[in-house]
C-alpha cells in the first residue's frame, strides 16, 4: 500500500486542493478537483435567471474535495433517480439553485510541464418517466 499526497493547483482566482480517485484501485488514477465555481451563484430573484456572473476569487486553500451542490429537480425526477442509481451513488448530493460548478479531473501521472489535450463535456438533460 502506498500513500498519495492531496494534489494541489494554483489558478488565477485561488488555490485548490483536490482529491486522488481511482477506478477499482486500478493505476494510473486521477487528480479530481470537485465543485470548482466557474460563476457566481445564481441566488435570488436578481440573479435567478440572469446571465451568469463573473465568480471572484478566494483566499487560502479552497477544498475541492467534495461533490458540488446539484441543480434543482422536480421531486419526482429526483426521487424516482435515487431510487434506480441509489446504489451506485457513493455520494448524494445536496440539492441548490447555488450549482455552477465544475468537477475536473486531471491524468495523476503526467509529467509537470506535459501539454495534454483538453477535453469537455457539457450535459443537461430532462429526465421525465413514462407510464403507461
Amino acid at each position: 500500500m502506498y500513500v498519495v499526497t492531496a494534489p494541489e493547483v494554483h489558478t488565477k482566482l485561488g488555490s485548490l486542493r483536490g482529491k486522488y480517485v481511482s477506478v477499482k484501485g486500478k493505476e494510473p488514477g486521477a487528480h479530481a478537483f470537485l465543485g470548482v465555481p466557474f460563476a457566481k451563484p445564481p441566488v435570488g430573484p436578481s440573479l435567478r435567471l440572469a446571465a451568469p456572473q463573473p465568480v471572484e476569487g478566494w483566499n487560502g486553500m479552497r477544498d475541492a474535495t467534495k461533490q458540488p451542490f446539484m441543480c434543482i429537480q422536480s421531486i419526482e425526477i429526483v426521487t424516482d433517480l435515487l431510487k434506480q442509481l441509489g446504489a451506485l451513488l457513493a455520494e448524494i448530493p445536496d440539492i441548490s439553485e447555488d450549482c455552477l460548478y465544475l468537477n475536473i479531473y486531471a491524468p495523476a501521472n503526467r509529467p509537470q510541464n506535459a501539454r495534454l489535450p483538453v477535453s469537455s463535456l457539457w450535459f443537461m438533460f430532462k429526465y421525465q418517466l413514462l407510464t403507461l
